[in-house]
């Protein structure tokens, strides 16, 4: 058993760092597959690709990494302070693609591969970054899904979200009702949320009493309503260029 968060957003991205690919997944079951390479720390200030949840915070067209010789990058979607997908003017990398870490951090991607995953991903969409030990998963919400409305601050969010892993792990998720609410942007920022992993997870989850399940609330819901989507304008590129090629590591 794993935990589940839910998205609202028609696309998931999915990042296996034990298989350099991404799988991008779509709200109609398709799910569309792409050689990359991420990030080591073999290189000269290179980090590991991070494993976590995120979404995707920025998206432009093309850019120059400040700290790296302003390296051009192109169709940059990003997720995680300075790391992101994007693809690169030269065709060396190409050999590392779907082989082996060779990024300073980001997610390297083909031209074209890279353009196809920019053209349909809008900002809001989760990132799953993971090797195949994973304790919590990322799903669409289904259209007649009900969530919780309640006017939640950031943080009571990411309570909630740390409640549940935490009870997964204690093998009492089946205790709690949890409010469902989606991964948004609103309340997830740059540092993501943590993933987990099974080997904290026990064999057998806790089954509760039937008074036990009678007692627990049912939090207060509503019908989902339609995801507001942030749409790509160049005005908004030409606003975040700046600060994105302060921090991106290629």
């Amino acid at each position: 058993m794993r935990d589940t968060v839910y998205t609202r957003m028609p696309n998931i991205l999915e990042i296996r760092l034990d298989s350099q690919l991404v799988y991008l997944h779509r709200r109609d079951s398709a799910t569309i597959t792409y050689k990359v390479s991420t990030g080591t720390e073999r290189l000269d200030r290179g980090i590991k690709t991070r494993k976590g949840i995120f979404v995707v915070q920025n998206k432009i067209k093309w850019l120059y990494s400040i700290q790296f010789d302003s390296t051009k990058v192109f169709n940059w979607l990003g997720y995680n302070y300075g790391i992101g997908f994007h693809s690169l003017a030269g065709r060396g990398y190409f050999r590392h693609l779907g082989r082996r870490p060779s990024s300073h951090g980001c997610v390297r991607v083909g031209p074209n591969d890279a353009k196809a995953i920019f053209d349909v991903v809008e900002i809001g969409t989760p990132v799953m970054v993971h090797s195949g030990d994973y304790a919590r998963t990322v799903a669409f919400l289904p259209p007649e899904t009900e969530i919780d409305t309640a006017s939640r601050t950031k943080q009571e969010v990411l309570d909630i979200y740390a409640t549940c892993l935490r009870d997964l792990y204690k093998g009492e998720k089946l205790f709690r009702r949890h409010p469902i609410v989606p991964l948004d942007r609103q309340y997830i920022g740059h540092e993501g949320i943590p993933i987990g992993t099974m080997e904290k997870v026990p064999a057998h989850q806790k089954v509760p009493s039937v008074s036990n399940m009678n007692y627990t609330a049912v939090p207060l819901r509503t019908r989902i309503p339609e995801p507001k989507l942030k749409r790509w304008t160049g005005e908004s590129e030409a606003v975040e260029k700046a600060a994105v090629e302060q921090t991106i590591l290629p």
